[in-house]
This record gives structure tokens, sequence and C-alpha cells, in this order.
């Protein structure tokens, strides 16, 4: 059984949650057209926000999205839940342009898949995205009911049972009539899998070119919890209470005044006045797991910023930091208030700079092995060369995440933005695992979902596959073999290679077919050929002293 804990967060009166499924209906104050996606709600973000011809604002409780004289199409995704391989997301569209949809798997402003339609026609498509360029996936051209009038809303449901298959139904909103006869498409270039879901304004021929409303993204994320925090709420002033920056923000040091915190202009910002410690600010919604993702945005002005992970007090914890100026990043790991540098590369691909901010995301898969990359804020180059870090001393587990701020050559010294923590759980492992593999509900241990006469467990366990009659793994092979003058009976069963499979093999053995016991006894193990790949081969004798003997291979769950 999955547990899933959501982490609720209101802003701008509208309740969004993180963790598994986030829901917007943006019923909430109007705002004025703007390139920046903050100014939507809490989690929204726009492609290029740079671009001046592209702005979105809220308007009578629904989304609107104007291009004026821009070329690309406009996007604005939500970075509060990241795209599982399986998941479903949806938007109530209204055309008033050529083009408007929902996009999925969204990597960057040139990378994504897009469901969308088109006014005056009825085309529908999924297109895939690669660099700037596009390529149909899925593509009708036979007229719907309507063929998408602009006086409508059209629901736009997009499901992924994997990385690269997917369902689109377009219905009138509000009814269940599946106006697209073409649902399904496959994507065999397999190009993007992760990413953001979010909203498509592909046109500049209306104002606005479309609108948006009822966004909702479920993922099968196998997440414990996770913790989303934009500081996108009024200003405060500067303290060492790190509650008043919000609900489960803490101080590393609350009763140093010389490092204070506070919200300024939807950011986060830390003034590191004399201290000699750095300053940390930590979250303790939710505690880290051997396995997690976590990413914050930092802008220096002092000499030192970035994010701490696994952290356990004010002198025990991991970061992640770079330094202005010359260009070093590292990860440290610091025990007792003393520094111990697992990565410093002083080479980046281009040096740190003050007016920048840029994006660290840590991840982890075991307790001790790290990836850092360090990008420009809302691009996708890598600036750090070494991504990969591992601490072979095993320091912490646990803790928690937080921001950090070296340095006391400033004020403010480092801003921060978008905390984004995801903390997975383990997952599925063993028989679960590869039963979850097949895209298809095989059922439990005992069924056969083929109906080849082999139980799924043991499929598992010969390394078969259970959805095909004619491939029901590695049998196992037997003989008699003459040893010092002897003849012994031999049988070699596979056996999954995992440690990790959850599986115990071993033999039973009869004289009376009929009606005799098994007993697991009368034979012995002499080795195993580790081939190192998925199954090893275990080699087992007995005698042939009695005039019949029946053996059986036994494969039980542990």
């Amino acid at each position: 059984m999955k547990v899933c804990t959501t982490v609720i967060i209101t802003v701008l009166g509208a309740s969004v949650a993180f963790g598994d499924q986030l829901t917007d209906d943006f019923n909430r104050a109007d705002t004025t057209y703007s390139t920046n996606g903050a100014m939507i709600g809490m989690g929204w973000n726009t492609s290029e926000p740079d671009v001046t011809g592209e702005v979105w604002r809220v308007s009578s409780n629904e989304v609107q999205c104007d291009i004026i004289g821009a070329t690309d199409p406009a996007i604005l995704y939500n970075a509060a839940v990241p795209l599982d391989s399986e998941f479903t997301c949806s938007a109530d569209v209204k055309l008033q342009g050529a083009y408007g949809g929902i996009v999925f798997n969204y990597q960057n402003a040139t990378n994504y898949y897009v469901a969308r339609i088109r006014g005056w026609g009825g085309l529908y498509q999924i297109l895939r995205v690669v660099n700037g360029e596009t390529h149909t996936v899925l593509s009708e051209t036979t007229a719907p009911e309507d063929a998408f009038s602009g006086t409508n809303y059209y629901t736009l449901a997009v499901t992924s049972d994997n990385a690269y298959n997917f369902t689109l139904e377009i219905t009138k909103r509000g009814e269940s009539l599946v106006l697209n006869p073409v649902t399904n498409a496959t994507d065999a270039a397999a190009a993007f899998a992760g990413g953001y879901a979010g909203l498509y304004c592909g046109s500049n021929s209306g104002s606005p070119d479309t609108r948006f409303d009822n966004f909702n993204v479920q993922t099968a994320i196998q997440s414990s919890t996770q913790v989303v925090d934009y500081f996108f709420r009024a200003d405060t002033a500067y303290s060492t209470n790190g509650t008043l920056i919000g609900a489960d923000w803490h101080t590393s040091e609350p009763g140093e005044a010389g490092e204070q915190w506070r919200i300024q202009s939807n950011q986060l910002e830390c003034d590191v006045t004399g201290a000699t410690d750095p300053a940390i600010l930590y979250n303790t919604a939710v505690a880290l797991d051997t396995n997690f993702t976590y990413s914050a945005d930092v802008k220096l002005h002092g000499a030192y910023g970035g994010i701490v992970f696994h952290y356990q007090d004010a002198n025990n914890y991991y970061a992640a930091r770079i330094r202005s100026y010359g260009g070093v990043y590292q990860i440290l790991r610091v025990v007792d208030g003393g520094v111990h540098t697992i990565i410093n590369q002083s080479n980046p691909t281009e040096s740190f700079v003050g007016n920048q901010y840029y994006t660290f995301t840590v991840t982890s898969d075991n307790a001790y092995n790290f990836t850092l990359e360090i990008t420009k804020q809302g691009q996708s180059e890598v600036l750090n060369p070494v991504t990969n870090a591992t601490d072979a001393a095993s320091a912490f587990t646990g803790g928690y995440a937080g921001m950090y701020c070296g340095s006391n050559t400033a004020s403010p010294d480092t801003r921060f933005d978008n905390f984004n923590l995801a903390v997975m759980g383990a997952g599925p492992t063993g028989y679960d695992a590869w039963a979850a593999g097949w895209g298809v509900d095989i059922g439990a241990e005992g069924d056969d979902y083929d109906e080849d006469g082999l139980a799924n467990l043991y499929e598992y366990g010969l390394g078969g596959n259970p959805i095909n009659p004619l491939d029901q793994g590695t049998s196992p092979e037997f003989g008699v073999a003459n040893i010092g003058g002897i003849n012994w009976f031999g049988y070699v069963h596979p056996q999954l290679s995992d440690p990790d499979s959850g599986l115990d093999y071993h033999l039973e053995l009869t004289d009376d077919l009929a009606g005799g016991a098994w007993t697991n006894a009368g034979y012995t193990v002499t080795g195993t050929n580790v081939t190192g790949s998925t199954l090893d081969l275990v080699t087992n004798v007995t005698d042939t002293v009695a005039g019949s003997k029946f053996i059986r291979l036994v494969i039980e769950s542990l």
C-alpha cells in the first residue's frame, strides 16, 4: 500500500495540494497581464518570462493568455508536482485564437509534449516538441462536433501509464462524449519523461487568445511527502526567528543576532552581520529519506550561498554552495563545525555572478550518493562539469533541507526562491516491482495471467514473461553423472541474481508421486554459477540409490 502525506498551502485564495495531486480552479482576485507566472499563483511559471508578447492574467476566475506579436507559443507550467511515468493531467480550454491546449513532460521552453486543439476546422494533435521544432505524434483532422467552437470550454485530459504511451480524451466541459476518434498515441522516440504539466496558448489572433480553467494534475509518484515554498507572501522584517518566514521554518542559531532572514519582494533574503558561522534556515515539514530531490534558486550578493541537506544541527550537515568572483562550487560535509570538501571544482563553464539566480538541484538515490546540477534559473545547461559525489564516510542520514548563507560582505548577502523538496519512498521491490512493469495488472503471485500453467511468481523467479504464454523463462536442467564410480543425479535450476529478489529457492523430493510426502531433504547444493546476468545457476545433486525418486523446484516469497 502506498501512503502519501499531502502538504496544503493556501495562496491568493486558492487551496493548492502539493504531493501527488495539484488542483487549481483560479477562483481568486483578478490580476493584470504579466510575464511573471508567479502572479497567477503558487507554483506557476512562464516558459519565457522575458518575452513581453506572452502575457497571462487571472480574470473572472479563469486564466487568460494574450500573445502580442510573439512567434513562439506561450506556456504556463506548474512546478509544484513533478510528473512521474504514470499521471493524469487535465484542463478546460476555450479558444479565441487558433490553438490552445495543455503541455506535459515539460522540460523547458523548447522541449515538451503538447495536446492541443484548433478552432475553425477541428484539428487536434499530440505533438512532441524538440529544440523548438514540432513533430506530430497524433493528428486527427476530422472535425468533431462544433469543430472546437470558440463559444465552448473543452476539457482536455491526458493520461500516461508509462513514460511514452499517452491517451487523450477531449470532451465538452461537463459532458462525457469523447469528441476525438483516435485517443491513443505512443512516442517511439521516447523523448521526455518527468518534467511538469501546464497550459499552452499557440496563436495571436485574438485577445485574449485562449482561456483556461480547472487545471488538475495527478501523479503516481512514490512520494511520502513534498513541500514547496515560493515565498509568495507579505514582506517581513529581518529576524532571527525562522517562524516569521513561514510555518516549519527554523534558523540554525536563533540566538545569533548577526544571522537574520526576511521575506522581501516575494523572495527570501539573508543578511549576515559580523557572525563567523554561516547562516542556515531549514524546514522541518519534511524529514529527508535516502531517496529525495531538492532544489532551490540562489542569488549571490556576498561571497557564498547555497543549500543544505541532511541537516542535523548547526554544526553537522551537508552543504552545496557556490562562490562568486571565481566560480567555485562544492559539496561539503560539515562535522562538528569543521568543513570537509567532497566536491570542489573551480572551473565551471562560466563564473557565478551576483546578479543572476542559479538553480541548485540535489538528488540522492541512497544515503550517500548525491548528484548536484547547477543551472541558471529557467535554463537547462548544467554549469558544473562534475555532478556526482559520494561520501565514503557515510556521515548523515535523515535530517532536513534548507538554505545556506556563508558570508557577510553585502546586504543582503544572499537571496533565495522556489524551495522544492520531494522525498520518495523506496517504492515497490521484488515481485511487486517486477509485476508493475508489464503495463497491465497481472494480479497476485499465485495468479496465472497468461494462462500458460505457470503462476506469476514462478514466471518471476525463472525470468519469464507473465503476459506471453510462449515465454516461461529458463527451465531447470537435470541428468545423471558418474563421479568417482558413483552415479549422481544432478538438478540445475535458475535463480534471480538480485539479492533483494525476495525469493527462496529449494528442492523437494519424494519416492511416491501418487501419495508420498514431499520433503526438503535428501539433496546437496554443490555450487552456484554467478553469471553476471539476471539469472544465476544453482547445481544440486542427489544419489540414485532408490528405485524411483521425484524432484520438484519450489519458489516462495520470503
